[in-house]
This record gives C-alpha cells, structure tokens and sequence, in this order.
C-alpha cells in the first residue's frame, strides 16, 4: 500500500494543473510554512515550477511569502 506522500508526488508529477491548483490552494491559506511544503512537494515531484500555468502575480505573491517567512527566522550568529 502506498503511502499518502507517494500519491501525492505521484499525482503532481503527472498533471500540471493539479500541480499548480495544489500550489493556488495553498497560497489561499496564507501560511508560508504550508506554502514552503507544497512548493517543496512540486518541486519534488516535477524537477520545476516553470511548466505550471501560474500567473506572474501568484509567483510573485509566493515569492513574498516565502521572503517574509524567511525575514522572521532568527538569525544565526
């Protein structure tokens, strides 16, 4: 039996705009540490996010997302 990792990699490998839906789904919850998994599960599964019909808009709401996740971290000394 599968687990549900494997499917889920398995279902994004095959179909671009499920990819892209999973990645729309996400970015709608508004928490980069969910957004930050599901572009790490597409990227996981595809190799990219450059085959995925996702509007210049979208990638730039997760690119600040993620940036402003990233700006909270701690950081090292």
């Amino acid at each position: 039996m599968r687990t549900w990792p494997e499917v889920l990699k398995e279902r994004l490998a095959a179909d671009a705009e499920e990819a892209a839906e999973y990645l729309r789904a996400t970015l709608e919850e508004s928490d980069a540490q969910m957004l930050a998994l599901a572009v790490r599960n597409v990227q996981d599964a595809r190799g990219s996010l450059t085959d995925l019909d996702l509007s210049q808009g979208e990638l730039l709401t997760m690119v600040q997302v993620l940036s402003d996740q990233a700006m909270s971290l701690p950081r090292a000394a």
